[in-house]
């Protein structure tokens, strides 16, 4: 499925200017009701290939029809609306966790019966050229001619076309319920909603099945690689994002509370998040 969208979308980037919608910073603040949306510390790409879906983010929201692209730069929280309608197809392309990831929304049977989506890692010698052609994108310094914009999306889904071809095999072999429990925190961990409960009722199995075959594959517990994760990205957004404030930094990392933020961070790093700062 993922070559097709890609040919396909390669296709509608043909026209000598594609409309590009670049999100470069979000005009609300980030508050509580944001807990849940995603947070990405690198730019994410959509491609609608067909239908439309609408994207909000804090303050804002940007509408999607067949055709368009929309660019979002890094630690913007953004929620995505009307992704599983199968009158839909968007291609999605992020590099999150060090890696490079297309994701089609919910078009193999199993996405549809799942409410998933098909999504696969690429060759990750691809990823800085990919990568940097996004920074360029999402740079608020460099506007570009909607005609110089498209031919750098036409290179870029032409790299992600060879990386697809030749995506590297040898990644880590865990078990099959491992692997999609890790994919799943990856695309959730900003979700202060995701428990090892919630996560094994997604993927169809016991908590305690699901933490003990985790345990034995990754030598740590579902728990503490998912908060793990969330300071990961808070120590990010901490040094990337000096106009946030600390609570902000709490609801985009997947917190629960701003308090419960400082008290992990303080007994993970031995001091505050601000002091950390």
């Amino acid at each position: 499925m993922i070559p097709d969208h890609l040919d396909k979308a390669l296709e509608a980037l043909q026209a000598p200017a594609v409309p590009l919608h670049r999100i470069l910073s979000m005009p609300g603040k980030v508050t509580r009701e944001h807990r849940a949306w995603i947070v990405n510390e690198t730019p994410k790409v959509f491609l609608q290939l067909r239908g439309a879906i609408t994207i909000r983010f804090p303050g804002g929201k940007q509408h999607l029809s067949a055709g368009e692209v929309a660019v979002f730069g890094p630690e913007i929280p953004h929620r995505e609306h009307d992704l599983q309608d199968p009158r839909n197809t968007t291609l999605v392309v992020n590099f999150r966790f060090g890696c490079m990831q297309v994701i089609v929304t919910g078009q193999s049977a199993q996405a549809r019966r799942t409410g998933t989506a098909d999504r696969c890692h690429l060759n990750p010698a691809f990823r800085p050229a990919a990568l940097e052609i996004m920074r360029l994108l999402t740079n608020p310094a460099c506007p570009l001619p909607d005609a110089t914009a498209t031919l750098l999306l036409r290179g870029f889904l032409e790299l992600l076309r060879e990386a697809y071809r030749s995506r590297d095999r040898q990644e880590p072999t865990y078990p099959r319920l491992v692997g999609d429990a890790l994919k799943t925190i990856q695309e959730n961990v900003s979700d202060a909603s995701l428990t090892v409960h919630r996560l094994a009722a997604e993927l169809g199995c016991s908590a305690e099945h699901l933490s003990r075959l985790f345990s034995q594959s990754m030598s740590q517990t579902v728990k503490h690689y998912l908060i793990q994760e969330r300071l990961r990205l808070a120590e990010h957004l901490l040094r990337a994002r000096p106009d946030l404030t600390v609570s902000e930094v709490a609801y985009m990392s997947g917190f629960a509370s701003p308090a419960y933020f400082c008290t992990v961070f303080r007994k993970h790093n031995g001091t505050s998040p601000g002091t950390f700062r």
